[in-house]
């Protein structure tokens, strides 16, 4: 370990040492923008006009290739959803972003502050890594190490990125079934306000603002908002809970960044999230009014960006996130011995150095090193049984691991019509040892009739969590198994994918379609096994193995400049390579359809329709298919007064994502936003 970090060191005395031995005259270097503002950096020009294509062409992400790239020359599956999208559609939550990613299942138990899952084609909760400018987000006190989305709101974002399939190979570990990344709005121009209050259904109350622009060299981006709701039944109404879980959420965002120079800039970002939440007991069936939680977020990240060499970028960046959660509950007359109090402390330490060269615009090379430290405890009493004196502790001690990847990358891009990229990393952690994965993808268009075809290789692997490496299982006397006890042998999760598809445009390019099929398999899979002897004793093993495989259908048509359509298809099959059934949770088919239409000059509608087929909340417990309409209508009273009216489940569809889980009926909000 000594000599992985001695050699993290380096790339640090590299990046000082070429700006020390640069020439420090400003130039002009607007040729080389895509370089100077990759890895993980916003475009100089603005996207958003044509971001609601089927495949957003035209649009610059980071996120796929770790420099900046037209989207339109990836041979990965990518969805971009900026801001304006996001706006259009109403959206204030991450996790309703992803409900209109074709491939994402996210799954959410009750009502809001429910745990949130996101099942990305396929994939475990816990093989999709989330990112918020490039950091990593996930508690270190969880079991899986999965990222709950109940309670990130899209306060001060820029774009939404996710890529599909494995990308460990540029991230590491989590990243098998793919990678979100969070891109938060840097400020230009300038300086702007945007206010906006709503309130509707459920004595909802939504409030909040940002503040962005420009004052010379600096640029400033901060936004929060607050979210009070009466709420629903967390466990379902119709099994007689007629008592309502509140949820309350509070978020800030801040990204300051500052051009020291043309080719140095500092930057830094922050975020905390707090929310406090009623919910009921885990498997759903009975109200609990005593039940609540509340969680923290915090994340801290400073950022320097160097291109003081020509054709080279170099970028470091410095990040640190905590995650404390709480939970407590009272005895009362239906539930008199479920005392509780726990802890949960999760701290992450992250270190990344990355740098990319240019040679003769076709031809990218990129390197780059990641340190992260992980940390997490939690502490638990409880009472079980009919003694109240009967108090249970369970301690989860101080535990912490080390990871330290280097990756390599070569990128090709012919005018965005012929592109290859390959990558290669290595990984080493500090209990689960030495991995190594790779990728390999290629796109080729065809001349006039700009048909593309694609397709990809790679390889993926999940490193075992501070949980499944050092948990003490529950006692017996707790009355019920829990979760399964640490194993520090653990192997880490791995994973193969491939997928190939074809895209075309048609109709001068106003309508667009798509086809990709994409084959996950899924070994070493980590799960807690029982002990036959003793039900209380069962530990974690590399004992399973799964695949999914699925095809992905998105599509766009622009009908006329007041009406345009985007939607997408996506059909999954999963196996339990154990049990030969489906994996659970992931729906077999699923379909969006959205359509924007400029009814009046001052008037535009929004109409969101969903669908979600037959899936499996439990074994052989199968879930009814549903489908669900949202209408979002907006009016310009004046170029910066807009109000506007918005219905979730118009047609009150009834509908479960989780057994025997509350879903909310039909709701309405209603709400202004001014902007000067």
């Amino acid at each position: 370990m000594r000599r992985l970090t001695i050699f993290s060191l380096l790339p640090l005395a590299l990046f000082f040492t070429t700006f020390a031995l640069a020439d420090t005259q400003d130039k002009d270097k607007m040729h080389d923008k895509n370089v100077i503002e990759s890895i993980l950096e916003l475009p100089f020009e603005t996207t958003e006009s044509v971001a609601l294509s089927a495949f957003n062409l035209g649009t610059i992400a980071v996120t796929p290739t770790r420099t900046a790239e037209n989207t339109e020359s990836l041979g990965s599956a990518v969805s971009v959803f900026t801001k304006k999208e996001l706006d259009a559609r109403g959206i204030y939550t991450v996790k309703e972003a992803l409900r209109k990613d074709f491939s994402a299942d996210v799954v959410q138990s009750g009502s809001s502050g429910g745990l949130t899952s996101l099942f990305l084609r396929g994939a475990n909760s816990n093989h999709t890594r989330v990112m918020i400018d490039g950091v990593r987000v996930f508690d270190p006190t969880s079991p899986n190490g999965a990222y709950d989305l109940a309670h990130l709101s899209v306060d001060n974002v820029h774009q939404i990125e996710v890529i599909k399939g494995p990308q460990s190979s540029l991230y590491g570990s989590d990243a098998i079934g793919g990678v979100v990344n969070i891109i938060t709005d840097k400020g230009m121009g300038k300086p702007k306000v945007t206010i906006f209050s709503e309130g509707g259904s459920f004595y909802t109350f939504h409030e909040g603002g940002e503040l962005s622009g420009q004052l010379d060299r600096f640029h400033f981006s901060l936004g929060g908002s607050r979210l009070d709701s009466g709420g629903i039944s967390s466990a379902q109404a119709k099994l007689n809970n007629p008592e309502k879980d509140a949820y309350h959420n509070g978020t800030y965002s801040t990204r300051l960044d500052y051009d020291l120079t043309d080719s140095l800039e500092v930057g830094y970002i922050g975020r905390y999230s707090y929310s406090k939440y009623d919910y009921d007991q885990q498997f759903g069936i009975l109200d609990d009014p005593n039940l609540w939680a509340w969680s923290q977020e915090v994340l801290h990240s400073i950022v320097i960006n160097y291109s003081g060499v020509e054709n080279v970028n170099q970028r470091v960046q410095l990040s640190m996130t905590q995650n404390h959660r709480r939970d407590f509950n009272e005895n009362d007359a239906a539930h008199p011995n479920d005392y509780l109090r726990d802890w949960y402390y999760g701290d992450t330490q992250q270190a990344e150095w990355t740098g990319s060269y240019r040679l003769f615009d076709h031809n990218t090379f990129v390197a780059g090193i990641n340190y992260l430290k992980e940390r997490g405890e939690y502490y638990r009493y409880s009472i079980f049984g009919p003694a109240a004196t009967d108090v249970s502790e369970s301690v989860f001690p101080k535990r912490y691991a080390e990871t330290v990847g280097y990756f390599l990358e070569y990128r090709f891009n012919l005018n965005d019509r012929l592109s290859t990229t390959l990558n290669y990393r290595i990984e080493n952690h500090s209990t689960a040892g030495t991995n190594d994965t790779y990728k390999i993808d290629g796109l080729y268009r065809f001349g006039q009739i700009n048909t593309a075809i694609k397709a990809s290789y790679g390889t993926g692997f999940k490193a075992p969590t501070l949980y499944q490496l050092y948990a003490v299982p529950f006692p017996a006397e707790f009355g019920f198994g829990g979760f399964g006890g640490g194993n520090t042998q653990l192997k880490p999760e791995e994973s193969e994918t491939y997928e190939m598809g074809i895209e075309q445009p048609l109709a001068e390019g106003r309508l667009n379609i798509g086809v990709t099929y994409f084959h996950n398999d899924f070994t070493n899979l980590i799960d807690s096994v029982l002990n036959p002897v003793n039900f209380y004793s069962d530990q974690y093993k590399n004992v399973s193995s799964a695949r999914s495989e699925g095809i992905e259908v998105p599509l766009s048509f622009r009908f006329s400049d007041i009406l345009q359509m985007k939607g997408n298809y996506t059909w999954l099959t999963t196996e339990n390579g154990d049990t030969k059934k489906p994996l659970l949770r992931r729906a077999n088919n699923k379909a969006n359809l959205d359509l924007d239409i400029i009814l009046t000059k001052k008037l535009k509608m929004n109409v969101d329709t969903s669908y979600v087929g037959h899936r499996f909340s439990a074994v052989d417990v199968k879930l009814k298919r549903y489908s669900k309409t949202n209408l979002r209508l907006t009016y310009q009273v004046n170029p910066n007064w807009d109000v506007y009216l918005r219905i979730e489940n118009l047609f009150n569809k009834r509908y479960e994502e989780v057994r025997n889980y509350g879903t909310p009926g039909f709701s309405v909000y209603g709400g202004v936003e001014i902007r000067f």
